[in-house]
């Protein structure tokens, strides 16, 4: 295996660590960080596929490595900032539903063979993006968060072609966003 071979691998560590890092700040009650990390995970999960195709970089471990981030990433952290979120909620466990799906959704993604010319479903980051982004909408002072998860969903929409599932992810989180599922501050909890 040559070096160029570890390169998408390496960014896809990097998509892990910034996810990592953003889950420990998020249990310090460190929001205001979430954003930065949430652009890195972004960065470092679109660039590492680019990169791999460009470079023709076949990793065997590739595909489970950047399903294992992307659980951590989109999948494990919204569910923690939304169990934070709505702590004083009886909603609150609703956020074991995330991780869940996300991994069952990232498995079958992975045994599809159909999913070699064409993406079908809710990407997990997408849908990572849209939770953090009804959390951004719930606690006020985090409209970082909130502009990054409206421009992936943005981008999801145009990108299905406008579907009317994407259209109805696109109301709930204008909507949803704005109500208030606590009084208190995660870094309060």
């Amino acid at each position: 295996m040559k070096i160029v071979d570890h390169i998408p691998n390496t960014l896809t560590l990097l998509n892990l660590f910034s996810g990592c890092l953003a889950i420990v700040f998020a249990f310090m009650g460190f929001l205001d960080y979430i954003p930065y990390f949430l652009g890195v995970c972004l960065l470092a999960d679109f660039f590492d596929g680019f990169v791999a195709r460009k470079l023709n970089a076949n990793s065997p471990i590739g595909p489970d490595l950047d399903s294992l981030a992307d659980l951590v990433t989109f999948g494990v952290l919204p569910a923690i900032m939304f169990f934070a979120a709505a702590f004083h909620s009886e909603i609150r466990y609703i956020a074991i539903i995330i991780p869940l799906l996300s991994a069952w959704r990232l498995a079958k993604f992975n045994n599809d063979t159909r999913s070699s010319s064409h993406f079908y479903g809710l990407p997990t980051p997408s849908n990572g993006f849209l939770v953090a982004g009804l959390v951004a909408g719930v606690l006020e002072g985090h409209p970082a968060v909130a502009r990054l998860c409206e421009g992936a969903h943005h981008a999801a929409v145009e990108g299905a072609g406008g579907h009317l599932a994407f259209e109805v992810f696109g109301f709930l989180f204008l909507e949803v966003g704005s109500l208030e599922l606590g009084t208190e501050q995660v870094g309060e909890v």
